[in-house]
C-alpha cells in the first residue's frame, strides 16, 4: 500500500477527481467530506471515507493523529462566492476556520505538503468574503511555512466544469446551472446578451496535475495557476449545451445580476494542450444525461441562510431562506 493522503471534499466535484487521480498514483486515499453537496457515489473505489465536517476539531485532530497523512489536498469549501456578502459568518466559519483546523493538524502530525484549492476571486477588484477567506488561508499557509516549515502549494482555478459537478449550485457554476435549467425546460439565467467571456477549464485537464503537485513542486507557497487560457462566451456555452442535449435554440434568457467582471494578468499554462469547450461539454453532458436517467444526478445546493437581508439581489431571494 502506498503513502496515505487525505482529500477533503473528496465526495464533491473537483475533490473526487483529485481523489481518483491520487488512487491512480498508488496512494492510499482517505476522504473527508460532510456530504453537504457531495455524493458518496463520487468517491473512487478503494478510498477510505470519513463523512465528518472540517469544522469538527476533535474529529479532524483524531483522524490526522491516527492515520499520519503524507499529503493533504484541501478541496472542501462552501462554494457560494456570489452570495458570500450575505453569509459572512457562515463563510468564515466553514472556509477559513475549517481550513485552520486542517492546517493545525497538518503541522502537529508532520504533513509533508498541504495542497489548497485557491480561487481567482482573490484578485477581485471588489473583494467578497469568499475570496477574503481563501486569501486568509493562503496567508496562514505562508505563516505556517515560515514558523513551522509546513510545505504547501495553492492551486488557482476558475470556472472548472465536467462530470460529477454539482448541478444544484444556483449562485455560481454556469455550466451546471445551464444543464439543470435545460433538463427542467426552464429559461437560462444569462447575464445581459451572454457576450461575457470566461476561462472554462475542464476538470480532466487539471486533476492529475493537482495530484502530482506535492512530488513536482518546490512547495515555496507560491500559487500555481491552472486555468485554460482560451476564454469563451457564456452564450456559446448555452448554444453548445443545447446542441448536445438536443433541444432547440431559443432566447428565453432570464435576466440576472451580473458579476463584477475583472481584467486579469495571470501566468497561464499555454505550453500544453487543453480540452476544447465543445469536447469538455460533450463529456459533461454525457455524464449528466446518464446520471439524470438513473435518477442519481445531484441537484442539491449548499444551504444558504442569509445573515444580512439588506440589498439581497432579487434573482437570489427565492433561494435564500
Amino acid at each position: 500500500m502506498g503513502d496515505k493522503v487525505l482529500v477533503t471534499g473528496g465526495a464533491g466535484f473537483i475533490g473526487s477527481h483529485v481523489a481518483a487521480a491520487c488512487v491512480e498514483r498508488g496512494y492510499e486515499v482517505f476522504i473527508l467530506d460532510n456530504l453537504s453537496t457531495g455524493e458518496s457515489l463520487n468517491t473512487p473505489d478503494g478510498a477510505v471515507r470519513f463523512f465528518i465536517d472540517i469544522r469538527d476539531v476533535e474529529g479532524v485532530t483524531h483522524l490526522f493523529k491516527s492515520e499520519r497523512f503524507k499529503y493533504v489536498y484541501h478541496f472542501a469549501a462552501k462554494a457560494v462566492e456570489t452570495v458570500s456578502h450575505w453569509i459572512r459568518r457562515d463563510i468564515y466559519e466553514n472556509n477559513l476556520m475549517g481550513s485552520i483546523n486542517l492546517i493545525n493538524a497538518a503541522i502537529e502530525t508532520g504533513v509533508e505538503c498541504f495542497v489548497f484549492a485557491g480561487t481567482l476571486d482573490i484578485y477581485n477588484v471588489r473583494p467578497d468574503p469568499y475570496g477574503i477567506a481563501k486569501q486568509a488561508v493562503m496567508d496562514d499557509l505562508l505563516a505556517a511555512w515560515n514558523e513551522f516549515g509546513l510545505p504547501s502549494v495553492t492551486v488557482i482555478m476558475s470556472n472548472v466544469y465536467g462530470p460529477r459537478m454539482c448541478m444544484g449550485e444556483v449562485y455560481r457554476n454556469v455550466v451546471g446551472t445551464f444543464i439543470r435549467h435545460i433538463l427542467h425546460n426552464e429559461p437560462l439565467p444569462i447575464f445581459g446578451d451572454g457576450s461575457v467571456q470566461r476561462p472554462f477549464t475542464y476538470v480532466g485537464d487539471i486533476a492529475g496535475e493537482i495530484a502530482a503537485l506535492p512530488d513536482n513542486n518546490d512547495h515555496d507557497c507560491s500559487p500555481v495557476t491552472m486555468i485554460n487560457p482560451q476564454q469563451e462566451s457564456v452564450a456559446r456555452v448555452a448554444t453548445l449545451l443545447r446542441q448536445h442535449l438536443r433541444v432547440p435554440e431559443h432566447t428565453d434568457w432570464r435576466p440576472a445580476r451580473p458579476h463584477e467582471e475583472k481584467v486579469l494578468a495571470l501566468p497561464m499554462q499555454v505550453d500544453r494542450s487543453w480540452t476544447s469547450l465543445d469536447g469538455g461539454l460533450r463529456q459533461t453532458v454525457e455524464w449528466a444525461r446518464d446520471a439524470h436517467a438513473r435518477n442519481v444526478l445531484n441537484f442539491r445546493s449548499s444551504k444558504v441562510i442569509p445573515e444580512i437581508t439588506k440589498r439581497i439581489p432579487e434573482v437570489w431571494k427565492q433561494y435564500l431562506k
